[in-house]
């Protein structure tokens, strides 16, 4: 059952590869869809959850463009199937990856876009991305 005020999704606990919960406050979600574009909301309903269950690499520890790395915060890294454009088209994303950033409590508090790194396809490019973090789990490492 969902805490009072929050979604629930379901992500990938790296730690076990079995499931865990994460949150995502209904404030946000219901921000996100009165006041973004629309390309942002369909990303929550689709590109979270996807990038969650199934992800590239999950990440600790996050850096805001241009301030300095911090040891607090989880990335999920993914690869979803399609980017909205916020015309009501899709198309298959380039030498990009979906992040999704979440806090200590493991409550989401954005996702993003970003480059894929030159030297590592399941992880953001640290010079142009922004967000980043220590890899603590990894797709390819499984396999």
């Amino acid at each position: 059952m969902p805490k009072a005020g929050y979604l629930d999704f379901e992500a990938l606990n790296h730690e076990d590869d079995k499931a865990r919960k994460l949150c995502l406050s209904l404030e946000l979600a219901d921000e996100v869809h009165r006041k973004h574009p629309a390309r942002r909301f369909t990303e929550l309903l689709y590109n979270v959850p996807s990038t969650l269950s199934d992800p590239l690499s999950i990440n600790r520890g996050l850096r805001e463009r241009g301030g300095p790395q911090c040891e607090w915060g989880y990335a999920y890294v993914g690869l979803p199937s399609f980017k909205p454009d916020g015309y009501g088209n899709e198309f298959v994303p380039r030498n990009q990856v979906f992040v999704v950033y979440m806090n200590d409590d493991w409550n989401i508090f954005d996702w993003s876009w970003e480059p894929i790194s030159p030297d590592d396809p399941e992880h953001p490019d640290r010079l142009k991305g922004g967000y980043f973090g220590e890899k603590l789990w990894s797709k390819s490492q499984k396999n």
